[in-house]
């Protein structure tokens, strides 16, 4: 049982190195000037007493973070989102941020209007979180929804076996699980029914993964090299030239959405994929969770991925990257 697992090898550094995982931005943050220091520790996480009177602890993890002022809104949006995806196996149990008696960083920082620097002493702010495993029910109970993106055999060699056999076992954690993958295929277009039906006959099926929990299946297409001018055909030649003039200008803002023709929405995402091509099936269970949680999993990070994440932001939804389960074109976690 996983909940006897967790406790059989709690020695090992295993566990460890995954907690770790979740805040690999923060270590990545090491390397720069101001670095932030996180470590991750076997610890008594609170007392309590059993049924004979006898006082016991719970063996647990400290996670303790340490930063400058000047890096706070980043830790702090990196910590929220960790600690939301550990709450899946774990139960929180302490959260707090602290200044005193943790030392300061002496830094050089330019003085404004002049060609002069002075020296600083900023305090280090430490963060301190426990936590233990929860026990298998309490695991397994929550009500959650998970975005899977491209993770279909097509894209096979950007990751694992391993990271395939994960990801379905990550999906017992969630009462419904979509996934979302790209029927660009082989160069073939595809029939253009995917953008306009609500429930468009799927193609490519023998390409798709069958995963846990699995509540549908949609289709969507990634696009390279696309301007305002591929959809010109598709939306009011007012429209149009509002768009075109926004291009011109570069006044377009990563998350801008425009309804054109048929009902279908084009959104700006502004890096290798310009414009994602909402189909309406995709539209409409994203609005469906406008104002609550998803998490969003798969492939590829900083292309197909954020098309949806960037989409799912624009029309209301709190999306949470579960970081560890998403792969790109140069690396997989497993």
């Amino acid at each position: 049982m996983k909940y006897l697992k967790l406790y059989e090898d709690f020695n090992s550094d295993i566990k460890i190195e995954e907690i770790e995982d979740y805040f690999l931005e923060l270590s990545d943050h090491s390397k720069d000037d101001l670095p932030i220091f996180v470590e991750v520790e076997h610890h008594i996480v609170s007392k309590t007493w059993d049924d004979k009177s006898k006082k016991i602890g719970i063996n647990g993890y400290k996670i303790s973070i340490k930063f400058d002022h000047y890096d706070q809104l980043f830790v702090k949006k990196i910590v929220d989102n960790a600690i939301i995806r550990l709450s899946n196996e774990y139960t929180i149990h302490f959260s707090r941020i602290s200044k005193q008696g943790n030392g300061y960083n002496r830094k050089e920082l330019p003085v404004n209007g002049t060609d002069r620097t002075t020296f600083v002493s900023d305090p280090i702010w430490k963060w301190i979180i426990t936590i233990s495993p929860k026990k298998i029910m309490e695991s397994n109970s929550n009500k959650s929804t998970l975005l899977i993106i491209d993770v279909q055999k097509s894209f096979s060699k950007f990751f694992t076996n391993k990271y395939l056999s994960e990801l379905n076992k990550y999906c017992k954690n969630f009462t419904d699980v979509y996934q979302i993958f790209d029927n660009h295929h082989d160069g073939k277009n595809p029939d253009k029914d995917y953008l306009y039906d609500d429930s468009p006959d799927i193609e490519n099926k023998s390409d798709l993964y069958k995963f846990n929990n699995q509540k549908d299946i949609i289709e969507k297409r990634y696009r390279y090299d696309v301007d305002i001018d591929f959809f010109k055909n598709k939306m009011k030649n007012e429209k149009y030239e509002h768009m075109k003039k926004l291009e011109a200008l570069k006044k377009l803002k990563v998350g801008d959405c425009f309804e054109i023709n048929d009902g279908i929405r084009i959104v700006f995402i502004g890096n290798n994929h310009n414009w994602f091509e909402c189909p309406v099936k995709l539209f409409n269970l994203l609005k469906q969770y406008s104002g609550k949680e998803v998490t969003i999993v798969g492939g590829a990070s900083n292309e197909c991925l954020q098309d949806i994440f960037i989409t799912a932001k624009s029309l209301g939804v709190n999306v949470i990257e579960d970081k560890k389960y998403i792969y790109s074109a140069t690396h997989c976690n497993f």
